[in-house]
């Protein structure tokens, strides 16, 4: 990741450090919104009508993937002309306030990097941070920095969005 990090470090109660790292996760909020603002026109439009909306990154907001939970994780192989094969992937996560299930589709996907280190009772853990970007082919790569584990990588075709009230 470019931007985010987790902060595995110890502890402490000194102000300092902690005003150190709250600053460098203010600035690169900042910069994480300017990469955004530089890459929104190169976005596929399904996933730039997420990606660039205020909801998605305020942690107060139901369908803003922020401490969400991984729920499912499904792949999908299908076959195009001339026997070209795709592979699609879903990540299905129960929102931080458990009332909405969020949905997100990968379509075509190219690579797909990620490891599940399991902690006590919690899979991945939480859903930190994650980050976008456009690749010179016009595909788009999505990291994930979740609670425990290395950061997930899924390059796609596309992304899509989508979340429904939790039955």
């Amino acid at each position: 990741m470019k931007f985010f990090f987790r902060g595995d470090g110890k502890p402490t109660k000194d102000y300092r450090v902690l005003h150190q790292s709250m600053d460098r996760q203010l600035q690169a909020c900042k910069d994480y919104q300017r990469h955004l603002d530089a890459i929104s026109p190169k976005l596929p439009d399904v996933a730039r009508s997420f990606i660039s909306t205020p909801w998605y990154y305020d942690f107060n907001h139901h369908d803003c993937p922020h401490d969400s939970w991984l729920m499912d994780l499904s792949l999908k192989v299908g076959v195009k002309c001339n026997d070209d094969r795709t592979l699609d992937l879903t990540l299905n996560l129960l929102g931080a306030y458990h009332d909405r299930i969020l949905i997100f589709h990968y379509r075509n996907v190219t690579f797909c990097g990620f490891e599940i280190q399991k902690q006590g009772r919690h899979n991945t853990g939480d859903w930190l941070r994650d980050e976008f970007d456009v690749l010179e082919n016009g595909f788009v790569a999505h990291e994930i920095l979740w609670q425990f584990g290395e950061p997930w990588r899924i390059v796609a075709e596309s992304v899509e969005f989508s979340a429904q009230d939790r039955r």
